[in-house]
């Protein structure tokens, strides 16, 4: 059961151990636009300025199984700093990412309740949570690179080979491929999918829409396909200086290798919502809701539906 629910979850966002960077957006707040009012979205980092970030993830799933609900509950909370090396005269940033404290906490009847803090001494965790404990302790700590162009569009991920071993360390060694499959591409690609949106070159009107780059995870049950829009709504009429960017997600399932078990999306809904401070330059907030139903065929013709509502958040606090 433990693979269709990592599955579930990664067809959010991020992907097992690699939730942190994750991240992106919230439920439109449906405001009129402002006539006449144009702005270029641009970043204004400066060299040697720290970002702290808190992703927060809350997740509620029910699997039915042969007429039987299941029913899981997940909270996430990740500490992530941003350091800004150095910053281009065009506005290019180079930027340092670094998890710092990683909590969970997860309800999953008829198991006891996990609750586990990586700043914590305990290293064990009540089964079957002894891995998932690995895991988050494995996370804190764990650093990459990028470079962040002033539209926000991010590339050139680096990840220093002692992150990849911690991390590649703090999965089981089960003989079920997970170190194998966790490389600097697979994290490549689970860090583009979660960064934040390029805005457009150039200036945009309330009304405005635009599409992400499509970013491609795989799972245990095939490739993860997420295609995000975007559309720009103006100010905010209680803070000019915050500007508004509606979100729209959408996430499809392509057949994999695995041949004990298939999945199908049935519905999937994702919307959400990024506040970007104009005045300092980066963003101040974006939430996310995802709403998700799954359809997993296993051996022997066990078929598993799976639902998942998840509510990701990003703030960026002082």
């Amino acid at each position: 059961m433990k693979t269709q629910t990592d599955c579930g979850s990664a067809g959010i966002s991020f992907s097992r151990i690699t939730r942190f960077a994750g991240v992106a957006l919230a439920l439109a707040a449906g405001l009129a636009p402002a006539m006449g009012f144009a702005e270029t979205l641009r970043w204004k980092l400066k060299a040697g300025e720290v970002l702290k970030y808190t992703l927060e993830e809350k997740m509620n799933s029910t699997i039915k199984i042969q007429d039987r609900d299941v029913k899981s509950t997940k909270a996430q909370t990740i500490n992530l700093t941003w350091t800004v090396k150095s910053v281009s005269a065009a506005g290019d940033a180079d930027v340092t990412a670094r998890i710092n404290r990683v909590r969970m906490k997860v309800n999953q009847p008829p198991f006891q309740a996990f609750d586990f803090d990586s700043d914590s001494d305990k290293v064990d965790a009540p089964e079957p949570f002894g891995a998932v404990a690995k895991q988050v302790k494995a996370m804190a700590g764990a650093e990459f690179t990028f470079q962040m162009k002033a539209s926000g569009a991010v590339e050139n991920f680096k990840i220093p080979a002692e992150t990849i071993k911690k991390l590649r360390d703090g999965l089981p060694a089960d003989g079920g491929g997970a170190q194998d499959g966790l490389t600097e591409q697979a994290l490549t690609d689970m860090l583009k999918q979660s960064s934040p949106p390029a805005f457009p070159d150039e200036e945009i009107k309330p009304g405005k829409t635009w599409a992400g780059k499509p970013s491609r995870m795989p799972s245990p049950l095939g490739v993860i396909v997420v295609d995000k829009s975007f559309t720009f709504q103006g100010p905010d009429p209680k803070n000019p200086a915050i500007l508004q960017v509606d979100t729209e997600t959408k996430v499809g399932l392509e057949p994999g290798d695995n041949t004990g078990y298939s999945a199908k999306v049935r519905s999937q809904q994702g919307k959400g919502r990024l506040d970007f401070n104009s005045e300092s330059g980066r963003i101040a907030a974006t939430t996310l809701t995802q709403k998700m139903e799954l359809m997993i065929a296993g051996p022997m013709d066990q078929n598993i539906d799976q639902t998942t509502e998840t509510t990701s958040t990003m703030t960026l606090t002082p």
